[in-house]
């Protein structure tokens, strides 16, 4: 497995700071970029192509938090982390919430995809409104419970640095990140879908 942590040469750390992450990309894929080695002969140009595939993966590895947190935890235990398993109870309040909202918006889409005349398309779509003025604010809810993990994983951070180094910690932080993202994700296609 690589280390995408050497790789860019950056501290293994659950925290960091996604600039830094992209200037070290930038700065060491430059010279193996593609249009800077397109006259090279071909053994260069594949050792250079490589090179670079290996240089954005781990920027793109990196910059995520979630896939950092997974890749470190990874690397930490030498295995990948187990399913995130039940949702974590700091936010199993939202469970129900999400879950609620995406019924909903998911009834509206079929109405609004199913409406024929203008009357009921008009009717529709001022529910949708409704609707994704509700998504809106759950969506809002979910990026603040997301700053306050990313506060959590700032400190988690400066603590591994200094030496104290909690795998059970990295593995709850993980567990929020991926169900706080994968919720995240749902109501922004749906907010999108009743968009369309």
């Amino acid at each position: 497995m690589i280390d995408y942590f050497a790789l860019l040469d950056l501290p293994r750390s659950p925290w960091l700071e996604v600039a830094e992450v992209k200037a070290r990309f930038a700065e060491l894929s430059g010279p193996v970029h593609p249009d800077r080695v397109h006259q090279a002969d071909e053994a260069k140009r594949n050792t250079a192509t490589q090179r670079y595939v290996e240089l954005n993966s781990a920027q793109q590895c990196l910059a995520d938090t979630r896939q950092r947190l997974r890749h470190l935890l990874e690397l930490e235990t030498g295995q990948l982390p187990a399913d995130v398993g039940a949702v974590p109870p700091q936010i199993s309040n939202l469970f129900f919430e999400v879950g609620k909202a995406l019924k909903l918006s998911d009834e509206l889409v079929r109405q609004k995809q199913a409406a024929t005349s203008p009357m009921v398309q008009s009717q529709v779509m001022r529910q949708a409104l409704d609707r994704m003025e509700s998504l809106r604010d759950v969506i809002a809810e979910l990026d603040r419970r997301r700053a306050v993990l990313d506060v959590r994983c700032r400190d988690l951070g400066r603590r591994w640095l200094a030496g104290d180094r909690s795998s059970g910690e990295l593995t709850e932080l993980l567990r929020d990140y991926s169900y706080l993202n994968r919720w995240l994700e749902q109501l922004r296609e749906r907010l999108l879908l009743l968009t369309l």
